[in-house]
């Protein structure tokens, strides 16, 4: 065999294993690539989830403790809506002032009363404590609120105590 003829398979072989190792060296380079981007893109979502985690718990402890002053405002109300039931008129117009106030400050956090005269009794927001038999009214009419209830969202923070014609 002659000298080119053997440089020339030497050259050859030596082509088709550079040829190979830049194949593998691409692939083990693209699999590298796929490892970091799906690394990165969990990152991405841990850092996301971080972020919203720390959101929802801000959140949740603001409800909470929105949800202890509601319950230490609500015996204060209860306090004022006895008065009131009791009061001179010169007092009248003071306590209703302090009732509305108080009303007020606990519907701008969200805390609305729960509806009751009229309404139909709903277990899930009122507590049925009296019954009166009554024809001229449907079954399960409140007839008279005995204490308010509040909700906070769906939640029920106190149950309305109330009094239902039977």
């Amino acid at each position: 065999m002659s000298e080119s003829l053997k440089n020339e398979i030497v050259n050859e072989n030596t082509s088709d294993t550079s040829t190979e190792n830049m194949v593998n060296i691409e692939t083990e380079l693209r699999s590298e690539i796929a490892l970091l981007n799906d690394k990165y893109l969990r990152a991405i979502a841990d850092a996301e989830n971080t972020k919203r985690r720390a959101r929802l718990d801000a959140e949740s402890m603001s409800k909470t403790r929105m949800v202890r002053l509601a319950t230490d405002i609500f015996p204060v109300l209860d306090a004022v809506r006895a008065a009131i039931a009791n009061a001179t008129d010169i007092q009248l117009d003071g306590l209703l002032l302090i009732e509305k106030s108080a009303l007020d400050a606990l519907g701008n956090a969200g805390i609305k009363p729960i509806p009751t005269v009229n309404a139909i009794f709903d277990p899930k927001l009122h507590f049925a404590v009296n019954t009166e038999k009554r024809d001229d009214l449907a079954k399960n009419t409140i007839l008279a609120e005995l204490q308010s209830g509040f909700t906070l969202d769906d939640i029920v923070l106190r149950p309305a105590m109330v009094m239902v014609s039977a």
